[in-house]
């Protein structure tokens, strides 16, 4: 089950990108990215934070909304970094069309004070650092998880989406000020890599005043897995150095690159006046190790899957950039047609003739109806796709299988 709203956001973005195009006599095949759709009813944030210590607090709040207009019944289960992925969830209920803010997300609960800029605020009553996955469900039924293909539990899978902004406040005598804060968003299920779909990250930076840290999870309850990180040189696009790690099942690691990259250290420390700019990094899934029930579950090769990103902080002020993971695949034409139906593979793709082939008035004739031709094609495959909407996510599983829910 893929929500209305999803259809409708991919085509008001076709038709946005459809206008920008034509402004330039071109309409071209549009990439698909998986990170330009927010909205499923399983997303993760991968960074969220409530972590004391003597010189500043870190907190992360949260805005969640229901995209239906059902009650959702969403539960939240956050995972440590750098530890055993042990769980702790919590569930609340949304009303339908409800969005809810809930500051120091990961904190105590507690009653808000006349000074409080939030109407609710904590929820979890952790101390730490980890991810955490949000799970929509019509209220009042069961969302068991399915085991990699279309099961009856699907219906009942409700669309949310899930905003973050991660932020520090000072401590009395504490050597930095309060941050401006950090977006990150979540990541609805399906927009993973995986051994076929490594991810990069760009924006890199190391000096005495940047350092960026890296998150990497493992997505899948059903594997192990090893990732080969590479660190480039993003103006020679030369490998600079490689660093692996092996991540449990649902496990997750937060670390700096100069931790990850020896040689990178090595050369900042020889080179204290000098920073290093502009290198990205490319991650890749290998050695996947399935479970034992991996199998049994519907999962013959452990569903391998991963998010990433990427955190670039100002030692000066404490401030941080959001550096997100990027896919190296786009989508194919065939998980186009499979996400929003057969109508998206009709969606014509004419080019105007070339400048001086026809008279000025031939040449706006033609651009009106290559317009009316395309807005009618994008406007079938609206029509089409919202007609489809219950069956789409079961045809899609196959080509991304899904995680198993908690």
């Amino acid at each position: 089950m893929t929500s209305r709203r999803i259809i409708k956001f991919a085509v008001y973005a076709s038709l946005f990108i459809a206008a920008l195009l034509i402004l330039f006599f071109v309409i071209a095949p549009l990439p698909a990215h998986a990170q330009n759709l927010r909205i499923d009813d399983e997303v993760y944030v991968p960074a969220a934070a409530h972590a004391v210590t003597p010189w500043f607090t870190s907190l992360t709040d949260i805005w969640i909304t229901n995209e239906t207009g059902d009650p959702v019944k969403v539960t939240a289960t956050y995972r440590p970094m750098n530890a055993p992925p042990i769980p702790t969830a919590q569930s609340f209920t949304l009303a339908p069309h409800e969005r809810r803010e809930i500051c120091d997300f990961l904190g105590p609960a507690r009653t808000p004070t006349a000074t409080d800029q939030c109407k609710a605020i904590g929820l979890m009553g952790i101390d730490g650092f980890g991810y955490v996955i949000f799970d929509g469900c019509l209220d009042g039924v069961d969302c068991a998880g399915h085991t990699g293909q279309p099961s009856p539990a699907t219906a009942n899978y409700r669309a949310i989406s899930v905003e973050s902004r991660t932020y520090t406040t000072s401590v009395a005598g504490g050597p930095l000020g309060p941050s401006v804060g950090q977006d990150i968003p979540g990541i609805p299920w399906w927009s993973f890599g995986d051994p076929l779909n490594p991810a990069e990250i760009t924006g890199i930076r190391a000096s005495d005043v940047f350092h960026t840290n890296l998150v990497i999870i493992n997505a899948s309850p059903y594997s192990s897995a090893t990732y080969t990180l590479s660190l480039y040189d993003g103006g020679s696009v030369g490998l600079r150095d490689q660093a692996q790690i092996t991540l449990q099942p649902l496990e997750a690691r937060n670390a700096g690159v100069t931790a990850l990259f020896q040689k990178l250290a090595e050369w900042l420390k020889a080179n204290p006046t000098r920073s290093a700019t502009n290198a990205f990094v490319k991650i890749t899934q290998s050695g996947v190790v399935l479970t034992p029930d991996a199998v049994a579950v519907g999962c013959p090769d452990g569903c391998p899957g991963f998010f990433a990103i990427g955190s670039l902080i100002d030692g000066r002020t404490g401030d941080a950039t959001t550096l997100e993971a990027t896919l190296t695949r786009p989508l194919t034409s065939a998980q186009i047609v499979s996400l929003f139906g057969p109508a998206s593979a009709q969606v014509a793709t004419p080019k105007m003739p070339p400048p001086g082939a026809l008279s000025e008035r031939a040449q706006a004739t033609a651009l009106a109806n290559m317009t009316i031709g395309v807005m009618h094609g994008l406007a079938v495959k609206a029509a089409t796709a919202s007609a489809q909407s219950a069956t789409v996510k079961a045809s899609a599983v196959p080509l991304h299988k899904r995680m198993e829910k908690e």
